[in-house]
Parts: C-alpha cells; structure tokens; sequence
C-alpha cells in the first residue's frame, strides 16, 4: 500500500525506486541463497540419520546467525523476503531429519537490519516485519502444529532512521568479528548533473580522492561506504540494484578504488529495464552488482534467462581484466571526429523552411548566403532547418538585405549579453559562426550525440557536400564510406554501449571516450570495397523508406525488415574484420575489442 500511494515526486526527490519480489530474487539468490540452497541439497544426500541431522542442525545455526543489512530500506522488502527466504529454507531442513525435532524458527528479526531517510517508510518496514513474522509463524502452526508466539511483540528489525551515508554503519549492524553479513538493497538513483546541493555536497566528500568524481551518480556513494565497511572482512559481502551507468562511461574509474579495497565483482546483471509495484515506473535501465572480497571463487553473468560462470568480472562487467577506457586526444583510426559547428547566435542565423521561403521571395540573389543545416534533431527527427552562411568577401552585400542585417544585429546583442568573455569577442563577428568546423565541397559523416537506448543501432548519417552539421551532432569531414559502415556497425554499437556515458537513460556519444578509443582493424583495399558495398545498402534501403524519419526507421520495435537486413549484412562483414568465425554475443565482442583497445594503447602517451 505504501508503494502504492506514496507521492510521485518525493520518490523523485529521496531516489525511491521500490522493488518487485522479482528484482529482489535478482539480488538475494546470488548474494547468499543461492550458496545456502546448494549446501542444502548437499547435506540431504548423505542418507538420513545421526549424521545428517548434525549436519541439518549445523546448517539451522548458520541460518539463525545470519545478519541482512539494507542501508537504504524503504519500507523494508529487501528484508521481509530475506526473512521469508530462510525460514522457509529452515522448513526445508526440518523436513528432512531423520526424527521429528521441535519445529520453531530459529530465525530472530532482530538479524534484519535496515537504515531508512523518511520516517514513515521507517515504521512501516518495521510493521511489514512483524507481519512477515505473523505469517511465517502462522506457516509454522498449519505444518507442524505448534509456533512460536507473536504477541506480546518483544523483537522486530533493526531499522534505524537517518541518512545512511552519514551514519557509522558499524554502529547499525557491528560488522567486527567473523559474522556472517549480507548488505543489499536497492538504493537512490540520481544522476551526477541532476543532484540536489546537499546530495552533490554528499558525493564530494564521500568519493573525495577518487579520479573524476564529478562524474559519479549519488549510487556511487553506496558502493564506497560498502567498500569501507567491507575492508578486511572477507564474511560480509553486498549486492545493489543500481544504475548501469555505474558501469559505463567516465563512471568506471570508482572501481580502482573499490578494488584496492581487496574487493571485487563476484556477480553482475545484464542490464534490463526497471519494473517495480509503484504507481509510477521508474524509467531506468540497472543491473545488479555483487561485491565481495577477492578470491578464487567462480564469479558470474547473469541475464534474465542465462547463468553463465566467467573467470573475472572486470569495471564494464566483461570477463576480462580490470582495464579503463580513458578518453583520447587522437583516433586509432585516420579521420577526425569532432563538435559541429557552434553558433552562439540565439538562433538568429537560423531559418526555419517558412523563414527562408519569406527571405528568397522577397531577395531571390539572398540564397548564396543560406545553407542547409542538420543537427541531431534535425537528422533524427526529419526537420529541415537552415542557417545563413555569410563569408568575410561577401558581408556589404548580405547587409543589404534588411532582414539579414536585422538578425545579425540581434546576434551582435545577444553575444554581448553573455557572461563568457570570448563570446563577447565574438560579438565582433555576428555574421558568423563562434566555432566553425564546416569543410565546404565534402561528404561528411553525422553522429548525433544522444541516442535512445533502446535502439539496436545509433542512427547515424552519410551527408552529401554542402551541409552544415551544428555543434548538437559529432561530424567526420572527408570521411570514406567504408568508415560509415564500421561505426554503423554492431561491433562498434557495441564499444558505444560499453565505454559511453549516460544522459538519463539515453545514450551520450563522445568523440574522446568512444569514437577515439575503438579500435579499428587494419584494412586492404578489397575489405573497404566490401564495407562500402554494405554500407550503400543500408543508404539506399534508407532512401526507399524516404517518407519516414531516422526515428521511425530505428524504433526498436518497428525497424523495416529491409534496412535491418542491411544492417545484419554489414554486421556479420564487420565481424569477420575483427575475428574470421565472427562472435557469438557481445560479450565475445567486447572482449576482443578490449584486448586490441589494451594492445594498442601499449606504449602511448596520447
């Protein structure tokens, strides 16, 4: 009910995301069920006797000295599952004794710690624990005929109220000695650009000495106050629900530091998108992260249908060692990447289709001065826009025409407003771009630089000379053909998914982190041949579909059977380009492009 009616936007601004049984199973089975019902299985195959029953009454006590800790509760389903879960693994052992034995739970709630910021949450974890031990006590009573008593309620959860990244977490759940500790949950989700002051405030102080902290989300500081807690204390591990932007972009250089804590992954999610029982979905995508104290132990990559053993999880969640993409000044590859152009002129030297259509009736001799512009609004979304494009030579004349003259004082006006010294320079050019990064009589290749997660490819585009890309897109003057095709590539998405940041939820390409550090593969004339072959495909299947936008083109659900064939053709080309047999999944991708990403950093100093 508390889910259910809590109110949209304090759950917006506490960061509350609450958790279906689903999700939590997600977290709990790998983080200690998982391990608990294999040992389990283990004992009820030595056949049934004095020996199997120590062994159950040995098992019973670990699952009574067993602590569970969510340090972000909320209204406490972490725990009450947690709770639920052992005592019916408890039941199981029960049944399984060779003589019938005295059938109540050993479990105590007061094992079930939690730490929760808002004080009606507090209390209602602490109500939904004592009505989980009501049911599980009733469960006891209908199968073995006697249970423990519920009332007078003498022992609930442990749930402290207060601001668990402020508070000792030794002083709420005393992780000394060798107890068995499980710390798990699901905590606030805010991203690093959108933090209140305080929260800011928080995540300074707390990743202080971590490389690039301003680029972490407010979820990082849950993995650092873990890890501190967890330091040489290999009997407690953790598992979070959590952003998988914790695992991309400039977010990965948390996990040094993590890992010098004598921590490291023991599991990891492939991310999948966020359902809870609120009213109101959180529009996220997550993973979930296992931490433990390093070890030979196998770890694990899990999807929402595959279990899959891996030697290492590395800061990408990728079996492979512990490496960090670092942005670059320089491409592997022979082609620049870099900004549009940057107009800073208050959208004075652009023009609408009518703008421009009321200008050349009026001065048809005005077109000379006008050229197509597309940015990534523009290129996905099919608007057509225009901009005015006046060189040094021909400035006299373009001031003839009233309008111009009249837009270009308006930039002049705006540029002299800002509080940026160099565009108030700039005020001294108002006919021109600030940043002008335009190759005239080129084809170009245009990435915009935010695209849907959801797509299975970033649309991207081959544009004829003439046009000019703003600075909202990534431009490739002089680019080849064969170049549009790998970075239109799988393998290429792939890398992009991997190494880029987030904005919300949607993708932020960059031209430092990703486009520069992919590691192209070294090509003859007849593989370019080939990838200009697949890539004219995909451009003409485009052009047959010329009624509909790059957005309709690429929606994940509704991509036309054409164009994701071409796609397919160029993927399974560019494949064979990395590794002959192609590859399996994208982790396989991943990997190899790790390994030649690491080989061919060797010895640089870019």
């Amino acid at each position: 009910m508390f889910q259910t009616v809590i109110d949209s936007n304090q759950r917006h601004a506490l960061g509350q995301h609450y958790t279906s049984v689903t999700n939590i199973m997600k977290v709990l089975r790998p983080l200690f069920l998982d391990d608990l019902h294999l040992e389990l299985d283990k004992i009820l195959e030595t056949p049934k006797g004095a020996a199997r029953d120590k062994k159950l009454n040995l098992f019973r006590q670990r699952l009574a000295d067993i602590r569970v800790f969510d340090p972000a509760c909320g209204s406490g389903n972490f725990l009450i599952i947690a709770y639920k879960e052992l005592c019916h693994l408890e039941m199981e052992a029960i049944d399984n004794y060779s003589e019938a034995q005295l059938t109540l739970t050993t479990i105590r709630l007061d094992n079930f710690y939690g730490i929760e910021i808002d004080d009606f949450p507090c209390e209602v974890a602490r109500l939904a624990l004592w009505i989980a031990q009501h049911q599980i006590n009733c469960e006891f009573f209908d199968k073995y005929g006697n249970s423990n008593p519920t009332l007078p309620l003498t022992s609930s959860g442990n749930i402290v109220c207060g601001n668990a990244l402020r508070l000792n977490w030794d002083q709420v759940c005393s992780g000394f000695g060798n107890k068995e500790i499980y710390v798990c949950g699901n905590p606030p989700y805010a991203g690093g650009s959108i933090l209140t002051p305080e929260q800011k405030q928080e995540r300074d102080e707390i990743t202080a000495g971590i490389k690039n902290n301003g680029f972490l989300d407010y979820i990082s500081c849950w993995f650092v106050r873990a890890a501190e807690y967890m330091e040489g204390r290999p009997s407690i591990k953790t598992a979070f629900v959590t952003t998988n932007s914790i695992n991309q972009g400039m977010q990965v250089t948390l996990w040094p530091w993590i890992f010098n804590k004598g921590l490291e992954i023991s599991f990891g999610y492939e991310s999948f998108k966020w359902k809870n029982n609120a009213k109101d979905n959180a529009g996220v995508t997550v993973t979930v992260i296992g931490l433990a104290s390093k070890n030979d132990c196998d770890k694990y990559l899990f999807s929402d249908s595959t279990k899959k053993k891996v030697g290492h999880l590395n800061p990408y969640l990728i079996d492979y060692e512990d490496i960090i993409v670092e942005p670059r000044r320089k491409s592997f590859s022979d082609y620049e990447m870099d900004y549009g152009t940057k107009f800073c002129d208050g959208r004075n030297l652009f023009l609408s289709p009518k703008a421009k259509e009321d200008l050349l009736s009026s001065h048809p001799d005005a077109e000379k001065y006008i050229k197509p512009l597309v940015g990534s609004e523009e290129f996905i979304q099919g608007k057509e826009r225009f901009c005015l494009w006046i060189n040094d030579t021909e400035l006299e004349n373009a001031k003839s025409v009233e309008e111009i003259d009249k837009r270009i004082s308006r930039v002049k006006e705006k540029r002299m407003e800002s509080s940026k010294a160099k565009t108030r320079e700039e005020a001294n050019i108002p006919w021109k771009a600030t940043e002008i990064r335009y190759k005239d009589n080129t084809t170009a290749i245009i990435v915009p630089r935010v695209s849907s997660e959801r797509r299975d490819y970033m649309p991207m585009g081959y544009l004829e000379k003439g046009i000019v890309i703003s600075d909202s897109a990534f431009a490739i003057y002089d680019a080849p053909l064969w170049l549009f095709a790998i970075l239109t590539s799988r393998m290429h998405m792939t890398w992009m998914r991997a190494v880029a940041g987030r904005l919300k939820t949607d993708y932020r390409y960059s031209n430092t982190l990703v486009y520069n550090t992919f590691p192209f593969p070294k090509l003859d004339n007849k593989q370019k041949k080939a990838l200009e072959s697949t890539a004219t495909s995909i451009i003409d299947v485009r052009e047959d579909h010329y009624e509909i936008t790059m957005d309709q083109l690429y929606h994940p659900d509704k991509m036309p059977y054409d164009l994701k064939a071409a796609h397919e053709a160029n993927d399974l080309l560019v494949d064979s380009l990395f590794r002959k047999s192609g590859f399996d999944s994208d982790e396989d991708r991943l990997a190899e492009l790790f390994r030649l990403y690491e080989e061919n950093i060797k010895g640089d100093d870019n």
